[in-house]
């Protein structure tokens, strides 16, 4: 299958899930604690899960429909030699009922299907089939009777265990096909203890299929919840990897996974910026105030930060103790020095009281900025040519802006 066809189906079956909020690893704690009250998930779950299914089983339901017929028209000869006064029968379904059915249902799952649809394609074909064999058993009667209610096991397996059904579908199947062959039965002449015993064992493996369906379905939402659980604890062990355990910005691992990433392989006159931030005088706010206090202070301007995060490329990074750095890809140096003035005056606005001796009596910080092409400028130099201008800031008296224009 082409390549894009593959992304157009991928993005029809996504969209079924948007509507759900994240699952969070909670989320699914709680259904492996909770598993034995039923199979189905909550609503979140329940559309993620069936939205891996989709692709999967609407592949699967198309190979084994078209199986299903293939083998299913090989007994051809076989009612033709069995039966041959009532062949009718057997051309009928085979070449007008089922034969078409599955060729048109095995044109629609060219897509992807959802749960209610995918099944309600699939139960028909085995009802079907059995009433065929049922209508050869009564017709015919006797020995060619006995054959018929044989086969219509073949039936029975195919939706429990070939085709795979989902549960609710599979046991509506094997009711139903029960009804048939309970009724095919009835109808015919042989003695009732005959009947009350090929009716009892039907019943027992009818009962004993839905049951194995049922276990192989369940096994699979757990296997699903475990995948999950793991997929979701890799994730959170990433992101913490990824973040600054005080502030929850990005450290410097992320920071270098994330320049390696956007320079890779870059081309034309794409600009991008560093603002190199340092909080003054933040020894003696904490020699003052307490380490306590201090890592308060960092929590409430690495929040600052944050909010000038303006797309996904964006970083905002704890850099050191009380150093942050802000990488900024498609920004020019003016967008970046507006960006840090900006949360200059923030970090003033927050009034948080400084009155160690020697302050200005308020937490102030000092920045420096630059900003390059960067398929001239490695990341590593735009953050040095900031740093360099960061030291002019605080050298000039602090609490202001240094930007470094391009050469």
């Amino acid at each position: 299958m082409p390549c894009w066809m593959n992304r157009h189906r991928h993005a029809s079956i996504m969209r079924s899930a948007i509507q759900h909020p994240p699952i969070t690893l909670a989320d699914v704690q709680a259904c492996l604690d909770n598993r034995r009250r039923g199979m189905l998930f909550p609503p979140s779950i329940e559309a993620a899960f069936q939205v891996k299914k989709a692709l999967r089983k609407t592949d699967a339901a198309r190979q084994n429909m078209l199986w299903i017929n293939f083998v299913y028209n090989l007994f051809i000869p076989y009612d033709l030699l069995l039966v041959p006064s009532t062949t009718w029968v057997s051309w009928l379904f085979h070449a007008g009922l089922v034969t078409p059915y599955v060729l048109l249902t095995t044109y629609r799952l060219r897509r992807p299907a959802a749960l209610l649809l995918r099944n309600a394609l699939h139960c028909p074909v085995m009802v079907v089939v059995t009433i065929q064999l049922m209508l050869c058993a009564i017709v015919n009667g006797g020995a060619i009777a006995s054959q018929y209610q044989y086969w219509t096991l073949a039936p029975l397996v195919t939706a429990n265990v070939i085709q795979r059904l989902d549960f609710r579908f599979a046991a509506l199947s094997t009711a139903l096909i029960t009804f048939c062959f309970v009724t095919g039965v009835y109808l015919t002449q042989e003695p009732n203890a005959a009947k009350i015993s090929v009716i009892s064992v039907f019943i027992l493996v009818a009962g004993g299929l839905a049951y194995a369906n049922r276990r192989i379905e369940k096994e699979g939402r757990l296997n699903y919840l475990l995948q999950l659980s793991m997929k979701l604890q890799l994730a959170l062990t990433e992101a913490q990897a990824n973040r600054d355990p005080l502030t929850g910005l990005s450290n410097r691992r992320h920071y270098d996974e994330q320049v390696t990433r956007l320079w890779a392989g870059v081309q034309g006159p794409r600009q991008a910026a560093v603002i190199m931030l340092d909080i003054d005088h933040f020894k003696a706010y904490n020699d003052h105030y307490g380490h306590a206090s201090g890592d308060s202070c960092l929590q409430r301007l690495a929040s600052l930060l944050e909010a000038e995060l303006r797309s996904k490329d964006d970083l905002a990074v704890r850099f050191g103790g009380e150093e942050f750095l802000l990488l900024l890809p498609d920004c020019d140096l003016a967008g970046a020095t507006a960006i840090a003035e900006r949360i200059r005056k923030a970090i003033l606005a927050l009034g948080i009281p400084h009155q160690a001796p020697g302050t200005s009596g308020t937490i102030t910080a000092s920045m420096g900025v630059h900003a390059g092409f960067m398929a001239m400028r490695s990341a590593k130099d735009l953050a040095r040519r900031a740093d360099a201008a960061l030291y002019a800031a605080k050298r000039q008296g602090r609490n202001q802006v240094q930007a470094v224009m391009i050469e």
